[in-house]
């Protein structure tokens, strides 16, 4: 069995009318980012309607995650480490920052060696930590009881 599940403002997932406009309410879904804790929240939602509200007991669950997915399971099974649920983590990084950090100036088209570059790691690296979105997967995976499986491509 399987049970699948978009975080707020993500794929089918969709806000309400904002003054009366589905419009502004689309449009204002399109430009806003979903809070790191309201991530949090929707997975543990989904865990607890599995094991609540469906009765499955939580050594027989495995949350698997993809990309940031992944960093938000390893979180939540972290959190709660004595549930003993398996993870499976599909292309996670290992630390937030460190992704954003090197991808800031590939995506503004710096070059990635130049000292601008490195400034921009820098305020980059520092910005992810200072908004509450240094997802530390790795620290985290250590942490998590159950079984655990990581896919990685190269």
């Amino acid at each position: 069995n399987v049970l699948l599940f978009n975080y707020r403002g993500v794929g089918d997932s969709s806000w309400g009318s904002v003054c009366g406009s589905a419009g502004l309410g689309h449009l204002m879904r399109m430009w806003s980012m979903p809070a790191a804790a309201g991530l949090q929240l929707d997975a543990w939602t989904a865990f607890q309607f599995l094991l609540d509200g469906l009765q499955v007991p939580a050594d027989k669950v495995c949350i698997v995650g993809h990309s940031m997915g992944g960093a938000v399971a390893a979180q939540l099974l972290a959190r709660h480490a004595s549930l003993h649920s398996a993870l499976c983590c599909s292309r996670t990084f290992a630390y937030m920052s460190c992704i954003a950090a090197q991808l800031a100036p590939l995506f503004l088209g710096v070059e990635p060696t130049s000292c601008k570059a490195k400034l921009l790691m820098k305020v980059t690296n520092g910005l992810v930590i200072v908004s509450g979105w240094q997802h530390r997967s790795a620290v985290n995976f250590r942490r998590v009881k159950g079984n655990k499986w990581l896919w990685v491509e190269r």
